[in-house]
């Protein structure tokens, strides 16, 4: 099955996100991104989240601007973003070799669902 992960840059970054949004900072050159993207992929595909959330990837090397409004700690990082509020999952203390962890990322969209 396809991705529903969108690419968002600086050109199609909305003033506003109307739906739940879940927004992932990667760089090519970063291992722990390349090991995450296939997880995050697994969690846009699953029918409890693609259906309260819409997933996005930015590249943080094309994207300098967006990444330097977000002030990241690094990389990965991941945003939930709705309307104008914006809230960073938490980046583990013991991060696995894909930096957060599936059940890191689907705990965090589990406690906003409540």
């Amino acid at each position: 099955m396809k991705s529903k992960v969108k690419e968002l840059t600086f050109l199609n970054f909305p003033d506003k996100f109307d739906i739940p949004s879940v927004v992932f900072f990667s760089k090519d050159g970063c291992h722990y991104c390349h090991k995450l993207k296939p997880i995050y992929d697994r969690i846009s595909l699953s029918e409890k989240y693609n259906n309260t959330f819409c997933f996005f990837i930015v590249d943080s090397d094309k994207e300098e601007i967006l990444y330097n409004k977000f002030e990241p700690d690094g990389v990965p990082t991941i945003y939930v973003i709705y309307e104008e509020d914006c809230v960073e999952i938490p980046y583990p203390d013991k991060p696995k070799d894909s930096g957060y962890g599936e059940e890191d990322i689907t705990n965090f969209l589990n406690e906003l669902m409540e």
